[in-house]
């Protein structure tokens, strides 16, 4: 199947690393491209997967069931992304699939949306990974929910404060609860755009 990050793939080694995953993390249905990131700590197998079908072909093809509502976790987000953040004021436009980013916002701040649902940690703690994909992003701000047992927590970080492809959110990381419902942050960047526009 050819090499991936200095590793060369067959099945049996992308059937081997999918099964790591999945008892690493204590769950039993197909893991996600950000668990399989989270757990060997690089991008090989999920590339790997990515070029050699994707995730529904690799799960039906080693009868691993997929995470209920996996497909639509995306699109969830999005829509409960967009309702908050309309209900803070916003004017707010969905972009097509494919895009760069997934919102506008007041027709100014771009906002890339991520969702996750979390998995318990083998020390009995939740964590909530979220794959960013780029270091260089091509948005002003990421909308991330992380989908708590009682509720959603969004954290709003602006885009160029992240240098990394992926977060994860959970036990040690305090330095991104002052990010929680910053909607301020994306008032005070739409203002300032608009009066830098009406100055030229």
């Amino acid at each position: 199947m050819g090499y991936s990050h200095g590793v060369k793939w067959n099945e049996n080694k992308i059937k081997s690393g999918i099964q790591e995953v999945m008892i690493t993390l204590g769950i039993s249905h197909f893991p996600t491209m950000e668990d399989m990131d989270l757990v060997t700590g690089d991008f090989g197998l999920s590339n790997k997967i990515a070029k050699t079908g994707g995730i529904k072909e690799w799960s039906k093809r080693l009868a691993i069931p997929l995470r209920s509502g996996s497909t639509q976790t995306g699109w969830i987000g999005e829509e409960y992304a967009k309702s908050a953040l309309e209900t803070n004021g916003f004017s707010v436009e969905k972009m097509p699939t494919r895009h760069p980013f997934d919102l506008l916002i007041d027709d100014v701040a771009r906002i890339d949306v991520k969702f996750s649902n979390g998995y318990l940690s083998k020390d009995g703690y939740y964590m909530y990974p979220f794959r960013l994909e780029k270091k260089m992003p091509s948005c002003d701000f990421y909308f991330l929910i992380a989908n708590t047992e009682m509720d959603k927590t969004i954290y709003i970080v602006p885009s160029l404060l992240t240098h990394q492809v992926q977060i994860c959110l959970g036990k040690n990381s305090m330095k991104y609860e002052k990010y929680i419902d910053r909607y301020d942050l994306i008032h005070s960047y739409c203002s300032a755009m608009k009066n830098w526009e009406s100055s030229i």
